[in-house]
């Protein structure tokens, strides 16, 4: 059936913009355009006040639409992702941000790697060796052969421990504090080199009860950094493309699988030795070693482990700690 409009509502669709030709048969079915036969000019104004309303009406029904779906999201807002893990910022890095710093495979906190890459680097076989601490517990240090020449911790890098530094590094430069002239200080600058860097702040700590082979890159750069600055060292160990090679066949001899070169590496090795009367706390990431106090050879394995339990401490849940100590090897020597 076809319908007709009648000329009333023939001049409402004719009215473009007002009302379409949908509204009007809406506003029939409703039961709002009854009274066809008012006049004319009061009937345009109902229907247009009609309009108006309903117009009004769908505005605010979109707006409500829109406001719920930014309140109330089809799909549950995920959380912003966690900050990428914190890696060992080295010395060149913090100096020149921007600037790719050089970059090593870490080296495998393990008492027979270090024995075989210091043996490499031209350690003599003493009366020393590295052996494992396994605890910082009586029971633990008491199985440690006397006498200790450095203990090394490594350490995983957290927020806590980073907020620490920065406040120790703080405190020390506004009141000072006793350096041995006799003590061994290097800056790191190679990414990942902090278990090179520990195991030369050792060795070079205790050349009076070590030997090394003459001409080896142990006694080279003894000799060559001798009167340098810490920053010079750095220098000087950065350019060694003896001791890159050398590190890199220690990296690469360990039990753990090696990460890539680029990645994050969130722990840290640092070395405690006794100089003089006071334990140091060696760590190249730092700007000058940290004295922690009197101690002596007979007791820096327990003065040390002190320092130790306060780093822990401040987070007791973490277990990604070890330590390993240069001490005596109970009378036999280490065989190359």
């Amino acid at each position: 059936m076809t319908s007709t409009l009648s000329p009333v509502w023939q001049h409402l669709v004719s009215r473009k913009g007002v009302l379409d030709l949908h509204v009007l048969r809406c506003l029939q079915k409703t039961g709002h355009l009854h009274h066809i036969r008012m006049h004319g000019s009061c009937f345009l104004n109902k229907i247009f006040q009609i309009y108006l309303i309903m117009q009004l009406s769908l505005l605010y029904f979109i707006h409500w639409q829109v406001a719920t779906a930014i309140m109330v999201p089809d799909k549950p807002v995920s959380p912003p992702p966690p900050p990428p893990p914190s890696r060992e910022t080295t010395a060149s890095e913090a100096a020149k941000p921007g600037k790719r710093a050089k970059r090593w495979f870490p080296l495998e906190s393990n008492p027979s790697v270090m024995q075989k890459y210091v043996l490499s680097l031209g350690l003599i076989p003493t009366f020393y060796k590295f052996t494992d601490v396994l605890c910082t517990e009586e029971w633990a240090l008491e199985m440690v052969v006397p006498p200790v020449l450095a203990l090394i911790f490594l350490y995983p890098i957290k927020p806590a421990n980073e907020i620490f530094r920065q406040e120790e590094d703080a405190r020390i430069k506004a009141h000072g504090q006793i350096v041995s002239p006799r003590l061994f200080f290097t800056k790191q600058t190679v990414g990942n080199a902090c278990g090179t860097v520990g195991l030369l702040h050792a060795l070079l700590n205790n050349k009076d009860k070590l030997e090394f082979r003459e001409g080896s890159f142990l006694e080279s750069f003894a000799e060559r950094t001798q009167d340098k600055t810490p920053d010079e060292r750095a220098v000087i160990l950065e350019e060694d493309e003896g001791l890159d090679a050398a590190h890199g066949c220690a990296a690469a001899d360990g039990q753990s699988q090696q990460v890539p070169m680029e990645e994050a590496i969130n722990t840290h090795f640092v070395i405690f030795v006794e100089k003089d009367g006071y334990l140091y706390e060696l760590d190249g990431r730092k700007n000058f070693p940290i004295n922690h106090g009197k101690s002596s050879p007979e007791t820096l394995l327990q003065d040390a482990m002190a320092v130790v339990r306060r780093v822990i401490a401040m987070d007791p849940q973490e277990l990604k700690f070890t330590m390993v100590a240069l001490s005596s090897a109970a009378g036999g020597q280490e065989e190359e």
